[in-house]
């Protein structure tokens, strides 16, 4: 259920240059330094094997995109993190669970909320829309600055939140009750932004 939720949630935010990618390369990185700090070497060799392909790859996508992962490319990033993420706390006891969730917070509660803001609006729950932080942030930024810098910051703006949850989870993988109080500041900064964009934006009649 957590490796087809998040190959899902991955889909999801595979919509600015970087974002999916830049996201997968972050988990993976510190899945790989937290799992350095508790000598899991296999949980490094596969961290090691699955990131090298995927930064190759963002060369060619960030910042212009001259190459696309597609649905299928985010479906794979999905299952490497969910993966590399459920074997990091199976696999040592040392690494509470919180952790794992909080480094893939970002994705997951981008697939979670989407579903069921679709589902309370009463719209097709399979119908992709524009209403994800990342598309917000880019109709803001499209109204500010160049549109064709738009994406590329957008999408540097977004990945702010991946990489501090997950060096929030590097710092404290074993103290469950810090780890949950970071769950809670991200989805508070997570729902403050999207009401202030959407204030902006309703301004801007969009």
């Amino acid at each position: 259920l957590g490796i087809t939720t998040l190959a899902n949630a991955f889909n999801i935010i595979d919509g600015l240059n970087g974002l999916s990618l830049g996201t997968t390369i972050i988990n993976l990185l510190f899945i790989f330094l937290i799992s350095m700090k508790v000598h899991d070497n296999f949980i490094q060799n596969l961290c090691l094997f699955l990131i090298f392909p995927f930064i190759t790859i963002i060369l060619f996508n960030f910042p212009i995109a001259r190459l696309f992962s597609g649905d299928a490319g985010a479906y794979v990033m999905g299952i490497c993190v969910s993966v590399a993420s459920i074997l990091l706390a199976e696999n040592n006891n040392s690494v509470n669970p919180f952790c794992s969730l909080l480094i893939i917070i970002y994705p997951l509660y981008e697939c979670v909320r989407s579903f069921f803001r679709r589902l309370f609006a009463g719209r097709r729950i399979d119908v992709p829309d524009n209403f994800h932080l990342h598309s917000l942030i880019y109709k803001y930024l499209q109204n500010k600055i160049n549109i064709k810098f738009a994406n590329p910051i957008a999408s540097c703006s977004i990945l702010i939140l991946p990489f501090l949850c997950s060096l929030w989870s590097y710092i404290y993988n074993d103290q469950q009750y810090k780890l949950i109080l970071g769950i809670f500041i991200f989805v508070m900064i997570y729902e403050i932004l999207t009401a202030i964009i959407l204030k902006i934006l309703s301004s801007y009649k969009i």
